[in-house]
């Protein structure tokens, strides 16, 4: 058998079949040990045309078609893979409708740790033996809360769909969805005051539509994407040149 040999042309069958699997997040070595199996495969298909007389270019074709279509292949690893884990067998579930109550989840959370760290939980009901909480804090984190939840999904989205090598186009419907909850999602404050003890509000509107929220999970998963194509690119330079 021959070695395979890393530096492959970038037009050539295997290399896209390669770069492809990385993009999607399967690890390095499987990829690795996949790819020089079929190039091994690729050899043996070759040397036997040779020996019946077939010229080398000729030889090679015959190979590829032997070999099969590369693309459908990818898709087929991948899917074999994403098939073991729960989310990636029902995505639409997983990466449509669970983003949402997740969300909500999550920025509730975010609510109850302002509250009880900052005393706001406490001191309306203790005002005269309790300080005073620092309201312009918790203004600050009250309307930043919103944007951490939002970005928080998306981070876990992002790393969900790559995790289980499920496609880009899910984690993008995962931050679509966050992207449109930040658009439309507003919140209000009321600080007390006298005898009144204030509150909050929080609910969707369309009469001030928030571009900061809607950015927020499409800048993540942008970041997202450009991380997996540097992922590809490094595994590419730090590869060994030969494997046997």
């Amino acid at each position: 058998m021959g070695s395979w040999v890393q530096g492959m042309r970038k037009d050539d069958s295997l290399e896209k079949l390669r770069r492809k699997l990385l993009i999607q997040g399967l690890p390095s070595k499987y990829v690795a040990r996949t790819i020089r199996e079929m190039a091994e495969h690729r050899e043996d298909l070759e040397e036997q045309a040779r020996s019946q007389g077939v010229f080398a270019e000729a030889a090679r074709q015959f190979a590829e078609e032997r070999l099969g279509d590369t693309e459908a292949l990818a898709k087929a690893l991948v899917k074999t893979n994403r098939l073991r884990y729960w989310w990636g067998r029902h995505p639409l579930l997983s990466f449509g409708l669970l983003p949402l109550p997740c969300l909500f989840s999550v920025l509730f959370g975010f609510l109850v740790l302002i509250a009880l760290g900052t005393g706001w939980a406490d001191w309306p009901d203790d005002q005269q033996n309790l300080a005073e909480p620092d309201w312009a804090v918790i203004t600050f984190w009250f309307y930043s809360v919103g944007y951490l939840a939002n970005a928080t999904i998306a981070v876990f989205f992002c790393f969900l769909a790559r995790r289980c090598y499920c496609s880009f186009k899910w984690a993008l419907a995962a931050c679509g969805v966050a992207s449109m909850h930040g658009l439309f999602f507003g919140s209000g404050l009321t600080l007390p005051h006298a005898a009144e003890r204030g509150g909050f509000w929080m609910g969707y509107t369309l009469t001030a539509p928030d571009l900061v929220g809607f950015a927020t999970p499409l800048i993540v998963v942008g970041i997202f994407f450009l991380r997996c194509l540097r992922a590809a690119q490094s595994t590419e330079t730090s590869t060994p040149k030969h494997i046997a």
